[in-house]
């Protein structure tokens, strides 16, 4: 079982009577940790930058089509466009999206923890909740985006789900071992690969000569249903990590985890220098072109490692700040973000609509079946686009952050996952969970007391002299 927090199985007795959920007692005023929000945010643009060459253009170009191309010589403008590609941009947005998910998994559970929810409870709500997301996102990738990852977000989330009750040392084994075996099997591949001759290089991108026409979008989305095992294995382990770091509350004890966020940011930083800045060097010609696949191979095992190192780095630049916004908080006072982060913040709380919303615009904007611009742009063209298309998204997030109302999508998500009424302030038990609590009392009583059941619901002072309700300790709300 974990170690923290524990699920409040005793907090609501079986004898007690029906009554009306209670709203749980809080110990402090609610914080919100914008670290988690402000990195959803900003990986949004990320990802509008890597999947706008690599999944939505066809790119006919020389060099580097991974990037967006160029014929002959790169200009100086697209020797930095590739260079920061290559150190920021692919497999950076992805793996720190990962990451997010889990942190979000595991607050999730923690609060459905202080809202008194069994294991078994907290379950299935994570189970529902994650099912539709996996539900929205098959509909995107069939439909809208063969390379959607919503779908392998809900899948992984619903792995964690059965994993929930498993210790961090458990858990950390396991997503280490399969991070390892996904970096070992990339780092084989492009070594392999570096020494099959010049035709390794011929990096296209996925969408080669197409899709022409809407069913060819149909087939895409249909096969990347067929690579979700691939992708979730490669996926999970930063989900896991991440969902650890929420359970154990991360977000509102960086200094107690200083050392922790420290070196995954080191790490980070590493895989930015050893392997993203030789890569974008052998994409623009100032190392031989033969070591691009050699290096692309690598980033995109070792470039998962950026996950966590990521939200690493911006939890504690953020840190400042998120001082600031919990004394204000704690004291009764508004807490204000500042200006220049709020429509960070705004677009990541609505980050599936920004999502979704990128997927949208560029449908319409660059398949040669519907508007069909920007094909054959130049890279800095198709910088500027990504970045307007993101900034759309970001602007729209913000105004409604204004008026205060959620993303569309984030609407309908919660009421399908929670309800009309969303969850209940207070869990109550069911039946089979009453009669397996029951079951465990009896079987713990003394044996002198084995022929007179226990009442469960006795006064307090009773409820401590027995060794079951004693271990039964309900955790403290929050």
């Amino acid at each position: 079982m974990v170690n923290q927090p524990t699920p409040p199985s005793a907090q609501q007795t079986p004898s007690q009577p029906p009554h009306p959920p209670a709203r749980p007692q809080r110990t402090a005023a609610k914080v919100r940790y914008i670290a988690p929000d402000v990195a959803r945010g900003a990986a949004l643009l990320g990802i509008s930058l890597a999947n706008l060459p690599t999944a939505w253009l066809t790119i006919d170009a020389e060099h580097s089509t991974h990037f967006g191309g160029f014929n002959g010589s790169p200009t100086v403008l697209e020797q930095i466009l590739i260079m920061f590609q290559a150190m920021f941009v692919h497999v950076r947005g992805l793996p720190m999206f990962s990451t997010l998910l889990g942190v979000g998994v595991g607050m999730i559970l923690a609060s459905l923890y202080r809202r008194g929810y069994t294991e078994a409870g907290a379950r299935r709500v994570i189970a529902r909740r994650y099912a539709f997301l996996a539900l929205f996102g098959f509909l995107h990738m069939v439909f809208l985006f063969y390379g959607d990852i919503m779908t392998t977000y809900g899948l992984c989330a619903l792995l964690l789900s059965l994993m929930i009750g498993l210790s961090d040392k458990l858990l950390k084994i396991f997503a280490w071992a399969l991070l390892g075996l996904w970096t070992l099997f990339t780092t084989v591949t492009a070594v392999a690969a570096t020494f099959l001759g010049p035709e390794a290089f011929e990096d296209e991108a996925l969408f080669v000569g197409g899709p022409h026409n809407y069913l060819e979008v149909l087939s895409m989305g249909a096969m990347g249903l067929v690579m979700q095992p691939f992708t979730v294995g490669n996926l999970l382990p930063l989900v896991i990590f991440g969902f650890i770091w929420g359970r154990k509350d991360v977000f509102a004890n960086i200094d107690a985890n200083k050392k922790m966020l420290q070196g995954w940011a080191a790490l980070t930083i590493a895989v930015i220098v050893f392997i993203g800045v030789p890569w974008g060097l052998s994409a623009i010609g100032v190392l031989p072109y033969e070591y691009e696949v050699l290096f692309q191979g690598l980033n995109s095992g070792f470039g998962l490692w950026t996950g966590p190192g990521t939200v690493a780095i911006i939890a504690l630049a953020l840190q400042p700040i998120q001082k600031k916004l919990n004394d204000e908080t704690l004291a009764g006072r508004p807490a204000r973000i500042p200006l220049w982060l709020a429509p960070f913040n705004a677009l990541g709380k609505r980050s599936m609509s920004g999502y979704l919303g990128q997927s949208i615009i560029y449908f319409i904007l660059v398949m040669p079946f519907t508007l069909n611009l920007f094909n054959g742009a130049s890279i800095p063209v198709q910088t500027l686009l990504a970045f307007a298309v993101w900034l759309v998204t970001l602007l729209g997030a913000w105004a409604l952050e204004i008026a205060g109302k959620p993303g569309p999508f984030e609407k309908l998500h919660r009421r399908l996952s929670y309800g009309k009424d969303g969850l209940p302030e207070r869990y109550t038990l069911t039946p089979y969970e009453i009669a397996k609590m029951q079951a465990a009392q009896a079987a713990m009583l003394p044996a002198q007391s084995q022929s007179k059941p226990a009442q469960i619901g006795e006064p307090p002072a009773q409820a401590q002299s027995k060794p079951a309700q004693a271990q039964e300790k309900p955790a403290q709300g929050n």
